[in-house]
């Protein structure tokens, strides 16, 4: 694997380059595999506030809210959200949390009970560390574990003779907010499992490692930082090598007791290799502490961990000054419904995330379940149903245009590549081939794409049947419809900023959000 100081040169070339040969991630047509962990406890998307009572009901709007996250992943988008409501707000915002990921459900339950019982200084810097670093301290572990271990241990006792496969709720108030959690017996005693299992440190970190630094990906990785510029690739492998979520150059030697909800049975790390903090927040979050601090502009995640510690004191203060209310479910998302008749008025805002794919429940079906839920437009006209579409562009490739998309989409991206050869001169697995075809996609007309899917699956027809308008992707109030496209033409100021920071991050630029609100009747 190449060096260090090697990675941050302009003109480092990965281990397979220099040795001539094909990389391993070229398998003959074969998929992608993963590797490590099939969980995903961190989003593939940047959180967003579903609320945006400024920009929607208003800044003096002071009616409760009612938010439906139906398959939340991790607390991300609540978290954002609830931080956001306005300083004078005075309404009371309940929060429906709900996912049928044990693991997903389990952080989601440990962060909020966190949140409500700890100061929020303390509370912050636990929630960071039990989110996203792998080991935490001594005082960490304790105290994370004396705020929520007590309150699980006495609702598992009290449920022995409950029968099985039945909700069992329990609520803990604090001030003015609260959380409740709707698990059935097994599901409660899981829980208690997790906060008792006892993880080997250095076994655990040795898995952690074989898994994020394995050797026999490291043609992956180096694909990875090939894309990442000189600056950053060292802040990306040290935040694997570390595993822990600090400023570049912070003491990590108190950090060795594994983070519990992280590491499952045989202290094996539960993520894929790929998972990555970064993915789950907008840069223009990650750098926005930096007004304040000196961060080296090379320290991405140091910059994280702080915008992120705002953040969570942030939220925590507002569970202090606010009426928010949370209730959490660990079911199938199509199942919750029949959980919520007690909010008969609907809900303020329904969030779904990508659930509306077709490979999940798809848009039919979707629109079908959740529609109902939302409020009527006599009652807040503000009301919206957000659904996320992450494989529909993908789903219509190989129309007869493909071929001319594609040329023209590599022609975009080889300017900004600064490809200047003829692109049959590169040798396939060359790094600028290797970059040249990972970044055409972020140049695709998704448009043209969406627009095919929309007509293959109706959408038109399927809103008229729920009840339900979708908004033109100008008319977004919530997120835009395009996030994660680029903006900027070539040659335009920030277009090459622009560029490096989306072909760094993963992201393909299909992500496409579709805002629906009510239709009168």
């Amino acid at each position: 694997m190449s060096t260090r100081p090697a990675r941050r040169r302009e003109n480092w070339r990965p281990q397979w380059d220099i040795e001539g040969r094909q990389p391993t991630f070229i398998a003959d047509g074969e998929p992608l595999v993963k590797f490590g962990g099939l969980k995903y406890l961190w989003g593939n998307v940047p959180a967003f506030d579903v609320l945006k009572i400024k920009d929607n009901e208003g800044q003096d709007y002071d009616e409760d809210s009612m938010l439906c996250f139906a398959a939340s992943g991790d607390a991300r988008n609540v978290i954002y959200s609830v931080a956001g409501l306005p300083e004078m707000y005075g309404g009371a915002c309940t929060c429906i949390i709900n996912d049928k990921d044990e693991d997903v459900v389990q952080r989601n339950i440990l962060i909020l009970l966190m949140a409500i019982s700890r100061p929020p200084e303390e509370a912050a810097e636990l929630i960071l560390h039990l989110w996203y670093s792998a080991r935490l301290t001594q005082t960490l572990e304790e105290s994370f574990r004396e705020s929520v271990r007590p309150r699980i241990a006495d609702v598992v006792e009290k449920t022995k003779l409950k029968k099985d496969g039945v909700l069992q709720s329990k609520t803990w108030s604090y001030g003015t907010s609260s959380v409740t959690v709707c698990l059935t017996k097994a599901q409660w005693g899981a829980l208690l499992d997790l906060l008792d299992a006892q993880h080997d440190s250095s076994k655990a970190e040795h898995q952690r490692l074989e898994i994020v630094l394995n050797a026999s990906r490291t043609d992956h990785l180096e694909r990875h930082l090939l894309n990442l510029q000189p600056s950053l690739r060292l802040a990306s492998v040290h935040f694997r090598e570390s595993g822990v979520l600090l400023p570049f150059g912070a003491c990590l030697d108190a950090y060795d007791k594994p983070n519990p909800t992280l590491f499952g049975k045989g202290d094996a790390w539960k993520q894929p290799d790929s998972a990555d903090p970064l993915d789950s927040w907008s840069s223009n979050f990650v750098t926005g502490s930096c007004q304040h601090r000196i961060i080296p502009s090379y320290d991405c995640y140091g910059q994280l961990y702080f915008s992120l510690l705002e953040l969570f004191k942030r939220f925590c203060a507002k569970i202090d000054t606010h009426k928010v209310r949370f209730r959490l479910y660990e079911v199938d998302a199509v199942e919750l419904p029949a959980l919520l008749d007690k909010e008969k008025s609907g809900f303020d805002r329904i969030e779904v995330s990508n659930i509306a794919d077709q490979c999940y429940l798809g848009p039919q079906r979707t629109l079908q379940t959740f529609a109902p839920l939302l409020k009527s437009p006599i009652l807040n006209s503000h009301a919206v149903l957000v659904t996320l579409f992450m494989n529909a562009c993908h789903e219509m490739k190989g129309g007869t245009d493909e071929i001319a998309a594609m040329r023209d989409a590599l022609q975009q991206a080889a300017y900004f590549l600064n490809v200047t050869a003829p692109q049959s001169t590169l040798r396939h697995w060359s790094p600028k081939m290797i970059q040249l075809m990972g970044a055409k996609d972020l140049f695709r007309d998704y448009d043209v794409l969406f627009r095919r899917y929309m007509e293959a699956f109706q959408f038109g027809r399927l809103g008229r049947e729920a009840e339900l308008s979708m908004r033109i992707p100008e008319d977004h109030r919530i997120i835009d419809a395009w996030p994660l496209r680029l903006k900027k033409r070539f040659g335009e100021p920030g277009a090459k900023e622009e560029f490096d920071q989306r072909i760094g991050s993963g992201a393909v630029g299909n992500e496409r959000y579709v805002e629906w609100v009510k239709v009168l009747e």
